[in-house]
């Protein structure tokens, strides 16, 4: 089979039959065990079709399953640049973060492919992702009875995002501030996402590549809009009952957004 893949590739004329059969013998190769070669072939198919986001991303995945997470994210980044609609390039990356304890990269992809897709099995990966990067590195350490638990931070240090990174520690550790004690989780988790959001916004002067130039304007726009409830129930809809529910209750609401980011 591979045999007739590399024929098509050498001797056909037609730029539609050579990339389909670079990504198919690609994938086949990988399938059987050849990934390594698997990789070679997706670098020559970017060499002839450089602006196909399949053999990028196929390529990523690759390295990703090789340990390779610097090649991975380039070509999974290249993927969500060239299609943006392409969910599981955002997925991807936000595996690849979450695995290099990358907090904020993981949760801006892990946010964006939940809007694309919030009810799937592979949402819930995505939102327990979520999860557990806002609370990562943040642990509580008992005190004497009748004090307040002691917060530690432990923060990246080599993280491009630390001012956003610290912040999300923060957020994290004000949930046992006396001011929240009332406020339900769905309500902190809304409130610590737009400031989330807001903070990136408002500290991120370049405006270029997929996370500047694409996620955190995206976000920054959203926070800033009146849809941020929605947003953060709709997302978690694959697992939280209580975003079911509202969602169920709140359709206009629904629609609403969905007009505003269409427009």
């Amino acid at each position: 089979m591979t045999m007739l893949f590399y024929i098509v590739i050498q001797d056909n004329n037609d730029p539609k039959y050579v990339l389909s059969s670079y990504v198919t013998k690609g994938s086949c190769l990988d399938s059987i065990g050849e990934t390594e070669a698997s990789i070679d072939l997706f670098r020559e198919g970017i060499e002839k079709f450089p602006k196909d986001n399949y053999l990028h991303y196929n390529l990523a995945i690759n390295y990703f399953k090789m340990n390779d997470p610097s090649h991975a994210e380039h070509h999974a980044i290249q993927s969500a640049l060239l299609d943006s609609g392409h969910h599981t390039s955002h997925l991807l990356l936000a595996h690849i973060n979450n695995q290099q304890a990358e907090k904020v990269p993981t949760l801006l992809a892990s946010y964006y492919f939940l809007l694309a897709e919030p009810h799937t099995k592979k949402s819930v990966e995505a939102l327990d992702m979520v999860y557990s990067n806002f609370s990562k590195g943040v642990t509580e350490e008992a005190t004497k009875e009748g004090t307040p638990k002691n917060i530690n931070i432990t923060l990246n240090p080599s993280t491009e995002f630390g001012s956003a990174e610290l912040m999300l520690s923060l957020l994290e550790a004000s949930k046992s501030l006396e001011e929240n004690k009332d406020k339900s989780d769905d309500e902190l988790f809304t409130e610590n996402t737009t400031s989330f959001f807001t903070i990136l916004g408002e500290t991120t002067k370049e405006k270029e590549g997929l996370w500047k130039g694409f996620y955190i304007p995206f976000f920054y726009k959203l926070a800033q809009s009146e849809h941020m409830e929605t947003f953060c129930h709709y997302i978690q809809q694959s697992k939280n009952e209580n975003s079911i529910a509202w969602l169920k209750e709140n359709e206009q609401k629904i629609n609403a957004m969905f007009t505003w980011l269409n427009s």
